[in-house]
């Protein structure tokens, strides 16, 4: 393997923007990588695919061969940006970033969790007067008491999966959405009477062969309470020896190319570390869940894990406990919300949520801000036309809420300058969150005001094209409604154009050199970066 010093692409990663006749000129902060593999003002920091990663040789100390096959076949899931995440993780004292890390979704993730599928099972109540249980594992609590609830795979003669109930007459204080059931017996869960919760199994028959489900790259040293290793890693979900549902993180080892990320093998004998997975299927919404890989931070415990698409549920990996401020682990469903709504905010995968960074005490640095961001698609962002965005309408494309209560001094302010963004939390109906907008086309067919005198960074002119069309986003703040523009980049994989069927129109934090930025589907394999271009200051609707 050629020793490279420099970013490498390959030629389908060249980035296309849309304008009236051919690529018009975007910001500065364009996927073109820059000699070296530092992050820098040029460069976002997050690879856009999984083969944008620097390849270097392993003759010696520190430096580690890129698996040439990756994830089976590089295929679209690693090469949208939306279905992979990037971020750089928070020390444990939760005061300083580290290390920056990208998961990727494999390619055939969609399929691969076909195999990890659990929900063939029958289910029973050994109490039916107490709780009874329907055929898709929703139980319900008709009187005081115990039961025991227990599942059977197809084929099998003795449980998949127990678990003890108690039913009690009094609101349960952080009754749970849903209930793990493995293998073993847990300890009793507790009901109130009336109410109904669904049963996520977690037991099938054990895996012999799968690939793996994702692929780590670091810069840093690795991750230990993940099993994470230097440079790449890959992720494997199965069902191990105990028919019990898994995960094993494997690092691929300096100098060699390892098995892991290459072929189908027997999850059970590869070395790595093993890790927990806990199963969400929420019952009151569609069994649709995007194929997609994202980081998720504890902030109770400093510390993260993986969220990922295992079948037709949502599996994450690594949890140390159970973050209070995720929507997916504790919104319960609203009525008052409509199906949409409910399902990109109870199904992890279509939304994201961070700790945000903002500028450090020291020059060019970056410390956590303490606020737990997230951001939520519109719920009809996939069934918008090209021909839409090509009339300079604008398309309402997502919300974002802020949990301030961690927040440290000057955190509020600095986003609310940045982005518009007011400090509320996430809620129904999306649109009383803060709103993102986005509109394809000159700046009088949007229907944008002109800047104050001084902000040059969205100006038409600067952009090298007169009156070009261009990639527009309007933030409306929840609270007091007013009304920021930006320009904003459209970046996207080209050699994806073809590909059918794969999308994800979901939304997410994006990592770039200076600090956070929202990364949104806006139609055919691309995203719109908001507010990455540090030269592109933002201005209020006068």
């Amino acid at each position: 393997m050629t020793v490279l010093t420099r970013w490498v692409f390959k030629s389908s990663a060249v980035i296309a923007l849309l304008v009236v006749a051919g690529a018009c000129k975007p910001d500065r902060w364009s996927e073109s990588h820059v000699a070296g593999t530092g992050p820098s003002a040029d460069r976002p920091e997050c690879p856009q695919k999984w083969d944008s990663i620097p390849l270097r040789e392993s003759s010696r100390a520190g430096i580690y061969v890129v698996p040439t096959s990756g994830l089976a076949v590089p295929g679209p899931n690693t090469n949208i940006p939306e279905f992979h995440d990037c971020q750089r993780f928070i020390d444990s004292r939760g005061s300083e970033f580290e290390a920056l890390y990208a998961i990727f979704a494999a390619s055939r993730l969609d399929s691969i969790g076909d195999a990890l599928r659990v929900d063939s099972s029958l289910w029973t109540s050994s109490n039916t007067s107490v709780a009874t249980v329907s055929p898709t594992g929703v139980v319900t609590a008709v009187s005081l008491g115990a039961a025991t609830i227990s599942s059977l795979l197809p084929g099998d003669t003795l449980p998949a999966g127990l678990v003890s109930l108690v039913v009690t007459p009094q609101l349960v204080p952080d009754a749970p959405n849903e209930i793990l059931v493995g293998p073993v017996s847990a300890p009793p869960q507790l009901l109130q009477l009336g109410h109904s919760v669904p049963l996520a199994l977690s037991a099938g028959a054990t895996t012999k062969s799968i690939i793996a489900v994702a692929q780590i790259y670091t810069y840093g040293a690795g991750y230990a309470p993940l099993g994470i290793g230097r440079a790449f890693s890959c992720l494997y979900l199965y069902f191990d020896t105990s028919r019990a549902l898994s995960a094993r993180m494997v690092p691929a080892d300096a100098g060699s190319v390892a098995p892991p990320c290459r072929d189908a093998v027997n999850p059970n004998a590869v070395a790595g570390k093993v890790l927990t997975v806990v199963r969400t299927k929420p019952a009151q919404v569609s069994s649709d869940y995007p194929a997609v890989a994202r980081w998720d931070y504890d902030r109770r415990n400093r510390q993260y894990h993986i969220g990922i698409a295992c079948g037709d549920a949502w599996c994450e990996v690594g949890a140390p406990g159970k973050d209070p401020f995720t929507p997916t682990r504790t919104a319960a469903y609203d009525p008052s919300g409509t199906p949409e709504e409910n399902r990109v905010l109870r199904v992890k995968g279509w939304h994201d949520q961070q700790n945000l960074a903002m500028d450090g005490s020291a020059a060019g640095s970056v410390v956590p801000s303490g606020i737990l961001a997230t951001v939520v698609p519109h719920p009809g962002l996939g069934s918008v036309l090209e021909t839409t965005y090509r009339s300079a309408t604008w398309v309402l494309s997502g919300y974002v809420g802020m949990d301030t209560t961690n927040a440290i001094p000057g955190a509020v302010k600095a986003y609310k300058k940045k982005f518009n963004f007011d400090p509320v939390p996430v809620r129904l109906p999306l649109s009383s969150m803060n709103t993102l907008s986005f509109c394809y086309g000159k700046r009088d067919e949007c229907e944008i005001p002109d800047p104050p005198p001084g902000i040059t960074g969205c100006d038409d002119s600067t952009l090298g094209i007169f009156f070009a069309r261009v990639w527009w986003v309007k933030i409306q703040a929840a609270a007091d409604r007013k009304v920021m523009y930006r320009c904003t980049t459209r970046r996207g994989d080209t050699g994806m154009s073809g590909v059918t069927g794969v999308t994800a129109p979901t939304a997410r934090w994006r990592w770039v050199a200076v600090d956070e930025t929202v990364w949104e589907y806006c139609m055919s394999h691309y995203c719109c970066e908001v507010g990455a271009n540090s030269s592109s200051e933002g201005w209020l609707q006068q």
